[in-house]
């Protein structure tokens, strides 16, 4: 089986996305690159209102739960989105 966990999909894509919204930190290794979850859920990041499109910058603990955004005014999830594809994070 190859891949991660014996799936067979190619995951590089989306660890690199993950890594760009700041889910994961990428480390190079002597056997390789470890990829880790980054669980500081007080970082800003750049999150998007799943009603009206708004993006706002807010700690990530706050797209877990839902809040009212200050453009629409509804209930919402926001989204983590990808930084631009140039950040390295």
């Amino acid at each position: 089986m190859n891949g991660v966990g014996g799936l067979r999909i190619n995951w590089a894509p989306i660890s690199h996305s993950w890594v760009r919204m700041a889910i994961l930190r990428r480390k190079n290794d002597p056997d390789g690159i470890r990829v880790t979850f980054a669980t500081a859920l007080d970082q800003t990041v750049r999150a998007k209102c799943s009603s009206c499109g708004r993006i706002d910058i807010i700690p990530k603990r706050m797209c877990l739960e839902m809040r009212a955004c200050d453009k629409c005014r509804n209930a919402v999830l926001f989204a983590i989105i990808a930084e631009d594809a140039s950040d390295d994070r």
